[in-house]
């Protein structure tokens, strides 16, 4: 968490950074535990990277999401990610992050499937 809070400290808060800005600042954070960034979670290897113009595209893989069953799961994936990018394009996240640690998998996964797996029990 510290990384990630100095390195969103480092983005400049308007339009006025060089475009590759972003692509600098996170890509240390944005790898696997191999230190490889096509295989993480949110791949930005073609967002704007000075490198070449291969990494010039725009691009952003969001790696963490798995393929959904149904092309409606799909759609309600698409509609998350474009409903957070235009909340926070709009009005940006400038507090300081949240250090949640496994509470949130403790208070809300932990339950659901504890229950699941008493009721799967008693059958």
């Amino acid at each position: 968490m510290y990384e990630l809070e100095t390195a969103l400290a480092l983005l400049p808060s308007s339009g006025s950074a060089v475009p590759w800005t972003v692509d600098r600042v996170l890509r240390n954070l944005l790898i696997d535990v191999t230190g490889n960034t096509h295989r993480a979670e949110f791949c930005i290897d073609k967002l704007y990277s000075p490198d070449s113009t291969a990494g010039r595209l725009g691009l952003v893989e969001f790696r963490a999401f798995e393929m959904p069953p149904h092309p409606r799961m799909s759609l309600t994936q698409q509609l998350l990610v474009r409903a957070l990018i235009a909340r926070f394009w709009k009005q940006p996240y400038a507090q300081r992050l949240v250090k949640w640690g496994t509470a949130l998998h403790d208070r809300f996964l932990l339950p659901h499937f504890v229950a699941q797996e008493l009721r799967r029990s008693a059958r």
